[in-house]
């Protein structure tokens, strides 16, 4: 034993011993970790069945792999490298040149411990390297690699596992115990390597982690395995999540497993979901293309309707009538169309007796819920930062007891590309039906992981809604159902009398004109009582354009401005388009989605793709009644994007994208024009599409649990500014954190940084709570 430390550790502990809870310690956090790997277990048949495998043939293999990555993932935490770094408090720590899983992998591959092992999975090679690989990979991080023969001898501090130690032998005692395995004392070398100049112990190691590596190589050709191996990872990820989160909320170890059975067990009940359904019909009959919606069995429904027909109470339909023994996850393109779907559809729409609990989810959904309920008009120091993944590990918590959720896309689809948020709320998605909305918005990366989704995860049924699609993305969604086998129902109409209802007109004489035209037609506009939404490009047009028509006291929206001032702005924007007075509001492209602006009379646009004009006009008359007479048509105006030097910019955009945009509008011409209009327009023009998925590191990463991103890499970037930055410190960095451009100078930040947000210096960002900010020019 090493006197050094009486006590194994497994999470860092500030107090004194006396106080130590059994969970921090190593042994306390293992039984933890097990027990709820075992309380996983009700879910294992569906987590299977979600990625396609049988059942049956798997479930045995599924319960004793995951039992045995739950029993020796930390393994290695019993060595001198581990407990240095988390007890030696008053001493810098050292450097962690090889990680505890990795050393967890050594330990579990020496001959007599793996000889030993073995039984757990009843002598099954493949099922000992895919715990191991589960095990070596269970902290997902964005630059996490395997130890190579360079990084292991880059340590100059010898590395000793406590084989001695009584916590250990202890922990192998227990292990012996869960899996009734030979009671013999284990005999291995203590040293995984035993400092600078020891090639040997370094080049015994490397040997180690190429085996492991090279078996992956083997086993990822034999796609039923991969996937098994995905989901095992996936399980005791989320295992020790629980048994790290669980255990200060919830007093005794069984009423954690019974907590961790009982919420995953629960799903909404018909009646929650009829509710839903009944108080947006408003006591009207549905129409066709909703019952069809709601009637569809098929493994994989593509809906496209126009904005505003109804396409999300028949998705609840869908849900109601076809999923009632699954949870419900509806999936948004951004926040702002999260929120504002649990806004209408959730937040407080259920009976107060009902057990069905909602939730949303996204990033800054605490914030949002508060600003919902109007329960402060100052975000408090109660709210926890998001930033930090141990909110991430509290936040898959309430997703495995939530029966229905609104969230943003990326919630979802962050599992394929092993997002810890992706990968903690598995266990809720894996016995689920999930609503896509809007993904003619998403970007090429982001519907290459939609496809991979349909494609991969087979048992889980998805309802994909858009108000249109170009041929090229529509095919690429059948192929990919038709690959893995789904069924595949294509609706694509909404409502004939909402489709075909004229509710626009293109100002033929100052379509692609210039500004100054567009102003006066935004201020006669005004005059007559109408409600002006001019749609920019860039957030610095948006700014002039407002600064243009000041004397009509505009409201500014924008994506920066801090999340407390932009809330504020979008309910500005919304109340004033709620009336029937005059109004104008000068946005970009954020307006898209997130606003439901019912009463805007005129829309100016600058150019933009088909998808976003589509978008964007479906902000304007969206409150068009097919039996109103006379009918109501609204007109809207598109303007070349001209930047502050009188020079055509495509940017954000690309010259291709705009062009065919140009097409599209002289499709439509200048009479009216309808839902239907806009997307055959589109059909006609565009078959371009993704033809094949994108990779998958959940699903194609082994032993190394590489995180990527789900969507194209963006231009932009968050800072504090300075003279927000002690609110930051106080109140969390989420609500003052400032989305930007990237500065085109040196020397704009401070050096320093808010829960990882750079600090922008005071001089150099112009900031208003109604205009936003902006880079300024040096001192």
């Amino acid at each position: 034993m090493n006197s050094q430390f009486p006590v194994l550790l497994a999470k860092s502990w500030k107090d004194d011993f006396d106080t130590l809870p059994g969970p921090a310690t190593l042994i306390g956090h293992t039984i933890e970790v097990f027990n709820a790997n075992q309380a996983l277990g009700v879910e294992g048949e569906k987590m299977l069945k979600a990625v396609g495998l049988n059942a049956t043939e798997w479930i045995d293999r599924f319960q004793a792999t995951s039992a045995l990555a739950a029993a020796i993932h930390d393994l290695g935490k019993a060595s001198s490298l581990f407990q240095e770094m988390i007890q030696n408090r008053n001493k810098r720590a050292p450097r962690q040149t090889i990680r505890h899983e990795w050393i967890s992998v050594w330990i579990a591959s020496q001959r007599d411990v793996r000889t030993w092992l073995l039984p757990a999975v009843c002598g099954c090679e493949r099922c000992f390297w895919i715990a191991l690989y589960a095990v070596s990979g269970h902290h997902p991080k964005n630059d996490r690699a395997a130890p190579t023969l360079k990084s292991i001898c880059q340590g100059s501090d010898s590395i000793e596992v406590y084989a001695y130690h009584g916590d250990f032998n202890d922990l192998i005692s227990q292990i012996q115990k869960w899996f009734d395995l030979d009671t013999r004392k284990l005999s291995f070398e203590p040293h995984p390597y035993r400092g600078e100049g020891d090639l040997e112990s370094a080049m015994a190691f490397a040997k180690i982690v190429k085996e492991l590596t090279d078996s992956w190589a083997n086993l990822n050709r034999q796609n039923d395995w991969k996937k098994f191996c995905a989901v095992i990872k996936a399980t005791l990820i989320c295992a020790d999540v629980a048994g790290s989160a669980l255990w200060e909320r919830v007093d005794e170890p069984i009423e954690r497993q019974d907590w961790i059975r009982a919420s995953l067990t629960r799903v909404p009940r018909y009646e929650d979901l009829n509710q839903i359904v009944q108080s947006r019909l408003e006591g009207k009959r549905p129409y066709a293309f909703q019952t069809q919606i709601g009637s569809s069995q098929a493994s994989v429904t593509l809906v496209e309707a126009g904005c505003g027909g109804g396409k999300t109470a028949a998705a609840y339909m869908w849900a109601r009538d076809q999923h009632v023994g699954r949870r419900l996850w509806f999936c948004y393109p951004t926040t702002g169309t999260a929120t504002e779907g649990y806004r209408g559809y959730l937040h407080d729409k259920l009976p107060g007796d009902t057990q069905t609990r909602v939730d949303l989810f996204h990033s800054r959904s605490k914030y949002d819920i508060r600003h919902i309920l109007q329960t402060s008009d100052h975000f408090g120091t109660d709210v926890v930062d998001e930033e930090t993944d141990s909110e991430d590990r509290i936040q898959s918590l309430k997703a495995w007891d939530t029966q229905i959720v609104a969230c943003t896309v990326d919630t979802v689809l962050f599992l394929l590309q092993n997002q810890r948020k992706g990968i903690y709320a598995w266990p809720s998605l894996a016995n689920s039906a999930i609503v896509f909305d809007e993904i003619h918005c998403y970007d090429e990366t982001l519907f290459g992981n939609l496809l991979t989704w349909i494609e991969k995860l087979v048992g889980i049924p998805v309802l994909l809604m858009t108000a249109s699609l170009p041929l090229g993305r529509r095919t690429a969604i059948e192929q990919a159902a038709s690959v893995s086998g789904r069924t595949f129902n294509h609706i694509p109409n909404g409502s004939k009398p909402h489709e075909e209802l004229p509710r626009y007109k293109s100002d033929s004489s100052k379509t692609l004109s210039d500004h100054e035209s567009a102003l006066r037609t935004a201020a006669q506009e005004f005059a007559t009582g109408g409600r002006v939404l001019w749609i920019s490009n860039t957030v610095d047009r948006c700014r002039e354009v407002a600064t243009r028509l000041r004397e009509y006291k505009p409201a500014v929206y924008h994506s920066r401005f801090i999340y407390e001032d932009r809330l504020k702005q979008h309910t500005r924007v919304v109340e004033a388009f709620d009336r029937d007075v005059e109004a104008i509001a000068s946005t970009t492209q954020v307006a898209e989605m997130s606003l439901d602006l019912g009463k805007a009379t005129l829309l100016v646009t600058e150019l933009a793709p088909i998808s976003a004009l589509i978008q964007r006009l479906g902000r304007l008359n969206r409150q068009a009644d097919p039996n109103a007479r006379p009918e109501v048509i609204r007109t809207f105006v598109v303007i070349e994007p001209i930047n502050a030097r009188g020079e055509f910019s495509a940017l954000p955009y690309s010259d291709e994208e705009l062009e065919l945009a140009r097409s599209w509008l002289r499709k439509l011409g200048s009479g009216s024009i309808c839902q239907k209009d806009l997307t055959e327009a589109w059909k006609t023009l565009d078959d371009s599409g993704p033809q094949s998925s994108e990779t998958s590191t959940w699903l194609t990463g082994g032993p190394i649990t590489r995180v990527e991103s789900i969507r194209d890499p963006g231009q932009g970037i968050t800072v504090i500014w300075e003279q927000h930055s002690h609110n930051a410190r106080v109140f969390g960095a989420t609500p003052y954190a400032l989305p930007m451009n990237r500065p085109n100078f040196p020397n704009w930040k401070t050096g320093h940084n808010v829960r990882g947000f750079p600090i922008a210096r005071e001089t150099t960002i112009e900031y208003d709570s109604e205009t936003g900010g902006r880079w300024s020019k040096q001192d």
